[in-house]
């Protein structure tokens, strides 16, 4: 069984990935396709994904079906994307390791990000779980040190960028960037869903100042239905939640700069 890197590209101009309700349908798609994997970036134009198999030829019609499918819900043109194609093996761990670290770093080289903490639409943040359910696990020798070798290539800081840091002490936010972090750490789109509510709700008494009726509004539920919603915190999303709010890396993905992934 080999490790292989596939990288697919749209056709100029096309940006798909540009759309926040295209990246989170392609992200959960591609999850449900292959249950295990090393990485996945999303870029505006292309995406790369790592990961172990026994039937290449199986995995590149697999990848080929996702790629239509996704050309449908966006709405895209017959022969949007740019032919596929068949990658070698990476021979070792070493080699890995390094693709790894360049997929990771792609919007940093892209100008379009200071730090790979800072890009949303990348298994990087599962690594050290600034995700409810994360899709990769953290690597064998530690994220921080990880984070080091990916942060410390010369086409970012040759010294290295410091680990994500954690909200440590009582900060209240706005519901708004509450819900927002919910949303990035559940990997959805827009849409206000019943999930992230029951998240957001069962956070407020933590992380917000709020009214019920405050809630409600935000939430576009009323202050009747907040009270219904089940109110025990999960762990995981606080921990997430913690991740997202603690590091000014990660908040831009849920302030108003998070615009960048609508079309």
């Amino acid at each position: 069984m080999n490790y292989f890197h596939f990288a697919a590209r749209t056709r100029a101009p096309l940006t798909p990935f540009l759309n926040r309700e295209v990246c989170a349908q392609f992200w959960s798609s591609m999850r449900q396709r292959f249950p295990q994997i090393v990485g996945l970036m999303l870029m505006p134009n292309h995406f790369h994904l790592i990961l172990r198999c026994t039937d290449l030829s199986k995995v590149v019609w697999e990848i080929g079906v996702e790629m239509r499918a996704l050309a449908r819900f966006a709405s895209l043109q017959d022969q949007s994307w740019e032919p596929l194609r068949v990658p070698e093996p990476l021979s070792d761990a070493k080699q890995i390791r390094r693709c790894l670290r360049y997929i990771y770093l792609n919007p940093c080289r892209s100008g379009l990000a200071k730090d790979p903490l800072a890009w949303e639409w990348s298994s990087y943040r599962d690594h050290f779980s600034a995700v409810v359910n994360p899709w990769v696990t953290v690597p064998t020798e530690g994220f921080e040190r990880f984070h080091h070798y990916v942060s410390g290539d010369p086409s970012t800081q040759v010294q290295g960028t410091p680990p994500p840091q954690m909200l440590q002490r009582e900060l209240y936010f706005p519901v708004s960037d509450l819900a927002a972090a919910v949303r990035v750490a559940l990997r959805q789109g827009q849409s206000t869903s019943a999930e992230l509510r029951r998240h957001v709700v069962s956070l407020a008494p933590m992380f917000c100042l709020a009214s019920q009726e405050k809630l409600g509004k935000e939430l576009s539920i009323s202050a009747r239905q907040v009270r219904r919603v089940e109110s025990r915190p999960d762990p995981k999303m606080i921990r997430a939640v913690r991740f997202l709010l603690g590091d000014p890396r990660l908040r831009p993905m849920m302030s108003s700069k998070a615009d960048i992934y609508r079309v």
